[in-house]
């Protein structure tokens, strides 16, 4: 079992497209590995999941029960590093959270956390990466 970061963008792509790679590796990791998550990426998808642009896409009950869904499944991590070699320096959250919470791998589709896959002590890929490690 892979304790794993899944990023916003992993997530709302997963609620968008129900045939894409994300939903994929979305009920993949609920199922078979555990989700790690931390307070300020909690705050961030309730956030972006309560845009409006979202409603003819997934309802809004439906957004919240994707919410509760990662909570019962995921451990919750304490944050306490406090990294900031990402370009974008909203990203840091996901990076610090993959550092305390002990993770295999970050999977993101944020080209600001990917361009960092090389210099950083913890796997970072996107989901066509991640399903192709899981079939090798």
């Amino acid at each position: 079992m892979k304790r794993v970061v899944l990023d916003t963008s992993v997530i709302v792509s997963a609620l968008l497209k129900p045939d894409g790679k994300s939903r994929r590796v979305f009920k993949i990791v609920l199922e078979n590995h555990k989700p790690l998550l931390s307070i300020d990426q909690l705050a961030e998808l309730e956030i972006v999941l309560q845009k409006s642009k979202f409603e003819k896409f997934i309802t809004l009950q439906d957004r919240f029960e994707i919410l509760a869904l990662l909570l019962d499944k995921g451990e919750l991590v304490n944050v306490i590093s406090n990294t900031s070699i990402c370009r974008d320096e909203s990203d840091n959250k996901f990076l610090n959270l993959a550092v305390d919470g002990k993770a295999d791998i970050i999977i993101t589709r944020d080209p600001d956390l990917l361009i960092l896959a090389d210099e950083f002590s913890i796997r970072i890929a996107n989901p066509e990466q991640f399903l192709t490690d899981l079939q090798s």
